[in-house]
């Protein structure tokens, strides 16, 4: 057994051929390290993820050997953490791209900017919130979109980091705008599930607000109903919201049990899909489901929100049907720090906008 470095390991069985003999050792490895710690009076908990390979069927150097168990194991953090995972060679074909187009280096670097999107209360215009957007600032091929980027991050371990930063980086700039007195009442952030399966996230959260004085209902977490299909997210979300954060579930309609998770968890708001906006007004069975859901989330006392709104009358049924708020291109576009510093100190923004649709 040696450490690679960090909090990497590696361990090697000689004398062991049998698949189910070395899945058997990683689960007692697992194990044995999920029992408590205890450090100065204080339990401490960790747990491990295992990428196994197999010489020679998964390499014939140790360098090859190494790479394929390196990503077994980032496979396995994704997949839910303190489990083991057989290298495939389908992972070597999958995670090539992420190391070779910088993406680790972006990581080290900081290559990352925020962008933020305007959200307008629809029943007098007023711009109530931001949703904070991470841009890759890639050095040769500019500015690189959350869909060319996150996936690969996901697939690679790294998305915790990114998290983490946005969530640093949003807050800071929150707290400045605080001082200035123009700030929002709310910052909006995506996260992953796998912020969410870190022990330590919930911490990170609460040690962050308070760092920079910010009370927790300025800040709310978008969260996609994937979340709610793993206990260590779950409890996460539900010590999130005892902290007085609010949570938001994100592409709400695209999965397939939203409507309980409304009712078990503990939602603040959704974000209606912009999938549902496109075809409003103009699709009456559209319409009706998008007007059921508003309905719906209102009788349950969720807030509502709509992104993806991108014309007039899309804007006009939204206020008809009376959802809360709206995000969109009609709007605003997702602005960089000094443009949306400028909106903020105005305070007009899209008001005018919004009266037009409005009557």
């Amino acid at each position: 057994m040696a450490r690679l470095g960090g909090d990497e390991f590696t361990v090697i069985l000689r004398r062991v051929s049998a698949v189910d003999a070395i899945n058997e050792i990683a689960q007692r490895i697992i194990e044995s390290l999920q029992r408590p710690v205890n450090i100065a009076g204080r339990d401490h908990q960790v747990r491990a993820s295992i990428g196994i390979t197999r010489f020679p069927e998964d390499g014939n150097t140790i360098e090859e050997l190494l790479r394929n168990a390196d990503l077994a194991m980032y496979q396995a953090k994704q997949s839910g953490r303190s489990r083991a995972v057989f290298f495939d060679p389908k992972m070597a074909r999958a995670l090539p791209a992420p190391a070779e187009s910088g993406l680790f280096r972006a990581v080290r670097r900081r290559e990352f900017a925020l962008y933020y999107q305007p959200q307008y209360a629809l029943h007098n215009g007023e711009l109530v919130g931001l949703e904070a957007l991470v841009r890759w600032q890639h050095p040769r091929e500019g500015l690189r979109f959350p869909k060319d980027f996150v996936p690969a991050a996901e697939q690679c371990g790294l998305m915790v980091e990114i998290g983490a930063w946005v969530l640093d980086s949003a807050c800071r700039q929150l707290a400045l705008w605080r001082e200035e007195g123009i700030a929002p009442a709310r910052m909006a952030l995506n996260v992953s599930v796998q912020q969410l399966r870190g022990g330590d996230f919930v911490q990170l959260v609460g040690d962050t607000l308070a760092r920079l004085g910010l009370p927790p209902q300025m800040l709310e977490l978008e969260v996609t109903e994937t979340v709610f299909a793993e206990e260590d997210a779950r409890l996460a979300l539900r010590n999130i919201a005892a902290l007085g954060v609010r949570v938001a579930l994100d592409d709400f309609g695209t999965g397939y049990s939203s409507l309980n998770y409304l009712r078990q968890h503990p939602v603040d708001a959704i974000k209606i899909d912009r999938t549902f906006m496109s075809e409003v007004p103009d699709n009456y069975q559209a319409t009706t489901l998008l007007a059921t859901i508003i309905d719906m989330a209102h009788a349950l006392g969720k807030q509502v929100a709509a992104e993806g709104v991108e014309t007039l009358p899309q804007l006009d049924y939204l206020r008809e049907r009376g959802c809360d708020v709206a995000q969109g291109f009609v709007l605003a576009r997702p602005l960089n720090v000094a443009d949306v510093t400028e909106r903020l100190a105005q305070r007009s923004g899209s008001t005018a906008l919004l009266r037009r649709a409005a009557g």
